[in-house]
């Protein structure tokens, strides 16, 4: 794999824009003609965080072209689109401006070619379009040549790796961290409608003297969490696992808090709700008997041990990471490792190569960026929610020096793997954000390649090499059985004892 560096246009390299913050535009030194407001000097970047909350607008500029002495001034209003310059970068002697506190976190990812469109609307300025697409993932707001200001709320990411120079008629693309209604979420909408129906028609009752009747028999009426005891859920408390045997929360009702939530239950594996009573289960047998109200409790226990890259190709399996502080002194491997001496995240550890369909790319906050300078981890480590574990990058159709960077939690699926560490376009390159101190990837190699005359040593460390699955015989995995809870004690579907993947197995160990 080619590691690729990136840069980020929009984000890192505009002068004086921070995070939090959304770039709105660069305007000729022309356009401050005339206006107030206090001036910052020798400030460096950030100009937005030196801005007081109630003022909405940062201006800054360089005052002497390329050095690092920057103007800030904080405005009431945004400056005439009249002085509008297509330049991304915003060079001297241009001014930077940027909405300083956005609605809901908004950020500029950039500006993009989108297909025509005929749902584009004429707002006022680009914090009312960000405040409209408050309910969609994406908004894209552009200036228009009568210098009127159009907007659009969307649901995906521009369709062309196409970046544009933000001039007029070009959209600006804006994201925020948004949550799309699930399919619950709609069905509790709905109940919350008949919930209110239903209490305007106890009252009724109540007052005619009626006992109001809020749920279907077998279910209780539970206050829901955060409603202020305003609305509830009908539950039926004999199976639900989180209130079981009554409202956790309070009856709706009565007021009285009853029953369990047996999710919450301390060192409990598996659990699950029956006959109101809360169940801790020790069996598969077990679990069985109750899949639909039982859920998984898994111990946050991490495995110190190699990890499989991928599955056999070809017959042969391809190679594994290695922590150089788990090392022995004395150590004849035969794959060569890259031992690293650098500090945490010095390098970037590769997952492997992935088609297009690893992710999906119209679903993902905060944004793809366009990079050049910077690595898509580093990028995803600066910019991106600290619960992404994976950065997916692919070269740029435009400018092959460059790459788009996607930054997510998803894990890449195995079965859209591609053999090729180069990674060509369309696809998709994936590493690792954050991984753990002093590892990193070297190469991919044929383990299989050195035969049973050169055995690999895979004991070195008191691992074992356990088979990944009964009936393949080509490939193996290095786990440490005193920790693994799926092949607890010794191998689940036997040990590879040398260099040999064909035979000479070992007692399987408990999942």
């Amino acid at each position: 794999m080619s590691t690729r560096v990136i840069q980020v246009f929009g984000i890192l390299s505009l002068v004086g824009t921070a995070l939090g913050s959304a770039y709105i535009g660069c305007f000729e030194l022309a356009a401050l003609n005339g206006g107030g407001g206090v001036i910052y000097d020798d400030r460096y970047e950030n100009c937005p965080d030196l801005i007081v909350p109630d003022i909405p607008y940062s201006n800054s500029w360089q005052y002497v072209e390329n050095t690092d002495t920057y103007a800030c001034r904080g405005w009431e209003v945004p400056l005439n689109p009249k002085y509008l310059v297509a330049d991304r970068t915003c060079a001297y002697p241009n001014v930077n401006v940027t909405l300083t506190h956005p609605p809901t976190d908004w950020t500029w990812a950039g500006c993009w070619y989108l297909h025509p469109s005929s749902d584009w609307v004429q707002v006022a300025n680009v914090s009312t379009c960000l405040a409209n697409c408050e309910t969609y993932p994406y908004a894209y707001s552009r200036y228009n040549s009568d210098l009127t200001i159009s907007c659009l709320c969307a649901v995906s990411q521009p369709p062309y790796d196409l970046p544009l120079d933000c001039g007029y008629g070009d959209p600006f693309w804006y994201t925020h961290p948004y949550t799309p209604p699930s399919s619950e979420a709609v069905k509790r909408r709905k109940r919350e409608k008949e919930q209110e129906r239903l209490k305007r028609k106890a009252e009724t009752e109540a007052a005619d003297g009626i006992l109001p009747d809020l749920c279907p028999s077998d279910m209780r009426a539970c206050k829901i969490p955060g409603s202020s005891g305003l609305l509830y859920e009908c539950i039926d408390t004999s199976e639900e696992i989180q209130s079981c045997g009554g409202c956790v929360e309070g009856d709706y009702s009565t007021r009285v808090i009853s029953g369990q939530d047996c999710t919450a239950i301390e060192g409990a594996f598996t659990v699950g709700c029956q006959n109101g009573q809360c169940k801790v289960y020790s069996s598969n047998q077990e679990l069985d008997a109750s899949p639909v109200t039982t859920r998984s409790r898994i111990p946050l226990r991490r495995i110190h041990s190699f990890l499989i890259l991928a599955r056999p190709l070809q017959g042969h399996g391809k190679g594994c990471y290695h922590n150089n502080q788990r090392l022995p002194k004395m150590l004849n491997f035969v794959l060569v490792i890259l031992a690293l001496t650098h500090n945490v995240y010095a390098a970037e550890v590769f997952a492997g190569c992935f088609s297009p369909s690893v992710i999906d790319i119209n679903h993902i906050f905060p944004r793809s960026y366009l990079t050049a300078s910077t690595t898509c981890p580093e990028v995803c480590r600066r910019l991106s929610s600290v619960s992404n574990s994976h950065a997916y990058s692919r070269v740029s159709t435009v400018d092959p020096t460059t790459s788009l960077c996607w930054c997510t939690a998803v894990q890449p699926d195995p079965k859209y793997l591609i053999a090729d560490s180069s990674c060509p376009h369309p696809n998709l390159s994936a590493e690792l954000i954050r991984p753990p101190p002093n590892w990193g990837w070297y190469k991919c190699f044929d383990f299989l390649a050195q035969g049973p005359a050169n055995p690999f040593p895979v004991q070195s460390l008191g691992l074992k090499a356990c088979k990944i699955s009964e009936g393949d015989n080509n490939s193996f995995e290095c786990l440490d059985t005193d920790y693994e809870l799926e092949s607890c004690g010794g191998c689940l579907h036997r040990e590879v004892n040398d260099g040999n993947l064909s035979n000479q197995y070992k007692k399987p160990g408990i999942k």
